[in-house]
């Protein structure tokens, strides 16, 4: 999910797509050619157009709802009316993309073809792409296009994929003369999807229910079943925990399990079950856990191939906290695992009447290690005795209990 920069980012994204277009070493260049974002029907007026002769004009014409992505967004607030999680909109970007220049010499029809094979070579827009597009956008001089730096649409979890959208006849005339008011020039249509819009509001955190009196638990077929924590179900799943694997076929030459993009081997077990440990490689949050099977290394030195893999089961990997040190301008905490580049984390202090303090947690930069003590200002703390908690991409720690009483970790200020 994206802040609310996530249109205009696509937007630029694309136009520095189109500029390398123009730029590119192939036959055919068009001379002077710019690549500009404003309404079609002002091409023609050489006060805002700067009187470019040719060029590409990308116009974003239509917004549309995503019906893929938009259900997931619901319900976003309790019974009573408080906010559980982030409202966010899922959103399809529709583009119209005009060329121009001189038609005897089918300079509009060379800038389309540039285009349209930029576009078909380029058809997603990948974090390394926007992330450099923002970076040359943002730092462009003579231009107020620095609000890009702030962009975060390189972050998201679903990249922006491009495809051509076809125009009628009849769609193209209403456009033109309904919509532009102003003759028809070369277009084609684009469409960008999906772009979901995260809304800058923090959600409430409750706390975990202390006793759960109804289990459902999945039985999917045809090799993964369940999968349990060696202490028992309700022992909470954090770095360190040994996980009990349950189906059928689960052992096979080399095992290997699975959790989001880490790769863990099994500690023991046989077809019916294995287990494995979690180390602190694998992030807080919400995750899927899955086996693979591999052939043995060949001769060569060749890694071995995957060669059968099971269905994927849910896991929620809970974050563990605990209060570092407290000096005079700052509060350190010891996260486990500890926060991976990317990922969102907020700091939780409830108070002992109830009142809550939520402070945001900074991840590390893309590229670097993740980083196990976290820090925020001590002046942003209110002076009291806090239950700690954190809250990592969408999962909370667990507090730990006297009796009835959630006790720990807590953080007294002053200390």
């Amino acid at each position: 999910m994206s802040n609310v920069l996530a249109v205009a980012a696509v937007t630029s994204t694309l136009r520095f797509l189109l500029d390398k277009a123009l730029g590119a070493d192939e036959p055919g260049q068009v001379g002077g050619a710019k690549v500009t974002t404003l309404r079609p029907d002002r091409l023609r007026d050489t006060s805002v157009a700067e009187d470019v002769a040719a060029g590409i004009n990308l116009y974003l014409y239509h917004v549309a709802p995503n019906q893929a992505f938009g259900q997931r967004n619901l319900p976003t607030r309790r019974s009573d009316g408080s906010l559980a999680r982030r409202p966010n909109a899922a959103l399809d970007l529709n583009y119209l993309l005009t060329f121009y220049g001189d038609d005897t010499k089918l300079e509009a029809q060379r800038l389309l073809a540039r285009a349209v094979a930029q576009l078909a070579r380029v058809p997603i827009l990948t974090r390394d792409l926007v992330r450099d597009a923002m970076t040359a956008l943002a730092g462009q001089p003579g231009t107020d296009l620095g609000f890009l730096a702030k962009a975060d649409l390189a972050d998201a979890a679903e990249t922006v994929k491009l495809a051509p959208q076809p125009l009628l006849l009849e769609e193209l005339s209403k456009l033109w003369s309904v919509l532009f008011q102003t003759p028809y020039l070369l277009s084609v249509a684009y469409t960008a999807t999906v772009v979901v819009v995260e809304a800058a509001v923090t959600p409430s955190h409750s706390l975990p229910v202390r006793h759960l009196d109804l289990q459902v638990r999945p039985d999917i077929w045809p090799r993964l079943h369940r999968v349990v924590p060696v202490g028992g179900p309700d022992v909470p799943v954090t770095a360190g925990t040994v996980l009990t694997l349950h189906g059928s076929g689960l052992r096979g030459a080399r095992t290997r399990v699975r959790i989001g993009t880490v790769s863990l081997p099994v500690q023991e077990g046989g077809p019916a079950s294995l287990t494995v440990a979690l180390g602190v490689e694998v992030p807080a949050g919400e995750s899927t856990i899955h086996l693979l099977h591999l052939s043995e290394p060949s001769p060569d030195g060749a890694p071995g191939r995957v060669t059968a893999w099971s269905n994927h089961l849910p896991l929620l990997v809970r974050p563990t906290v605990s209060v570092g040190s407290v000096a005079e301008d700052k509060i350190t905490l010891q996260l486990s695992p500890p926060l991976f580049p990317g990922q969102r984390a907020e700091l939780v202090l409830t108070g002992a009447s109830g009142q809550t303090t939520i402070l945001p947690l900074r991840a590390p930069d893309e590229g670097q290690p993740a980083q196990a003590a976290v820090s925020v200002s001590r002046g942003a703390v209110p002076d009291g005795e806090w239950l700690v908690r954190v809250h990592v991409d969408g999962v909370s720690s667990l507090p730990e209990r006297d009796g009835e009483v959630y006790s720990a970790p807590k953080l007294v200020l002053p200390p």
